[in-house]
């Protein structure tokens, strides 16, 4: 009986199989743009991890950290702690941040309890970090270092992230009262911690990142060159003998723009000049210079001096400061004058045989501070008794 529909069995199945591939060809374009943009995300990812890793020395792409600890020199000497681009991008791309946790300790009290950033995103641990103020008196880096340790879950997998200039005035490493800097070699200093230490290896594992390493603002007299590549040293070896592998130990030197941190409290200050190892040479010393030139008055007694000087201390860094006198009373410094002074300085120990021209440092120059303008600065003669006290060179010496 016809009922006035048609049925195609063919017709009907093609035209079933044709909505069917349609369905599937959608499905799978949707499926081909989710691969693509996870993928694209995933190799983005891994491209970012191995330049941050290239950048800062840290190679953690193929095992991120899982826990994260900051000791922030949140104090007094040292610049407002700051996390630069680099550092939000270790946390970005070197972190599980699905894992233990990122959290900080002041240097300020280094036996307390790290304590957890409220948020774990970089932008709001980053703010954080920039508002960290100490509360109390006093830093001292080891000693937060050593117990961020205590607190690590896993020490392979722990970063430690430090932030601030390093010099502390208590614990292990007294730069303040001890002049470290100054006064005693890396070796004697790395030898005495060692003789405290009833564990070696209690920071073995850990990987440590050190932003702003000698870096100072007032009170503190900022640190030469010289000086904090010293501080390096230091805690290298220290470290070192705590377990701190030698790769795993990063410094960089790049924390803020040397903004004076706001707080209320204190850290006493370290001395970059020692008065036992200053020397100052003038008049008829062994140094003495004549009047308006760079020539010594006793040119064997002055080479006499400097290699007592280089024998004495062989192990050691010279920083040179050349001095003047006014000649005239209205005259200003000669810088020609000044250099050429600390030349011929130099030039001695380059003789003497144990020092090379690295190991010294020479200052800029001034002119005397004896009074040897009786009428002020006037055009006239100085008075001579006092002019060459002015006539100097200062040495100082750093041991290394």
């Amino acid at each position: 009986m016809d009922n006035g529909f048609t049925f195609d069995d063919e017709r009907n199945s093609k035209g079933i199989l044709k909505k069917v591939l349609i369905i599937l060809g959608a499905v799978f374009g949707v499926v081909a743009m989710v691969l693509v943009v996870c993928l694209s995300g995933i190799f983005g990812n891994n491209d970012a991890c191995r330049r941050i890793s290239e950048k800062t020395g840290i190679n953690r792409c193929d095992n991120h950290f899982r826990q994260v600890i900051f000791v922030i020199g949140d104090t007094a000497n040292t610049p407002k702690p700051s996390l630069d681009q680099d550092g939000q991008d270790i946390i970005t791309y070197l972190y599980d941040d699905s894992s233990d946790g990122i959290s900080f300790i002041s240097v300020a009290n280094p036996d307390g309890t790290p304590q957890l950033f409220k948020k774990n995103k970089t932008k709001k641990i980053s703010e954080e970090i920039a508002n960290s103020v100490a509360n109390v008196n006093g830093a001292d880096y080891i000693e937060a270092i050593r117990n961020t340790a205590i607190y690590s879950r896993n020490k392979e997998d722990t970063l430690i992230y430090v932030i601030g200039s390093g010099l502390s005035d208590r614990g292990l490493l007294n730069f303040a009262d001890n002049n470290l800097l100054i006064e005693y070699s890396t070796e004697e200093i790395k030898s005495a911690v060692s003789s405290d230490l009833s564990e070696k290896s209690e920071l073995k594992g850990l990987t440590i990142y050190w932003d702003g390493l000698g870096n100072t603002v007032l009170p503190q007299e900022p640190l030469p060159a010289i000086l904090k590549r010293k501080e390096e040293d230091i805690y290298r070896a220290v470290l070192g003998e705590m377990g701190v592998a030698g790769d795993s130990l990063v410094f960089v030197n790049k924390a803020g723009k040397n903004e004076i941190n706001d707080v209320n409290t204190t850290v006493k200050t370290t001395s970059i000049i020692s008065e036992e190892l200053t020397f100052e040479y003038y008049g008829n010393s062994e140094l003495a210079f004549v009047g308006g030139t760079a020539e010594f008055m006793n040119p064997g007694a002055a080479e006499a001096e400097i290699k007592r000087l280089a024998s004495r201390y062989k192990n050691a860094y010279f920083v040179i400061k050349p001095f003047m006198s006014r000649g005239m009373c209205d005259r200003g410094k000669n810088p020609n004058l000044l250099n050429a002074r600390a030349e011929a300085t130099k030039n001695l120990f380059i003789n003497a045989g144990h020092v090379s021209s690295s190991d010294i440092i020479i200052e800029e120059g001034e002119i005397g501070d004896a009074p040897e303008c009786p009428g002020g600065e006037v055009h006239g003669p100085v008075d001579e008794t006092e002019a060459v006290k002015n006539r100097k060179v200062r040495i100082s010496v750093i041991r290394k």
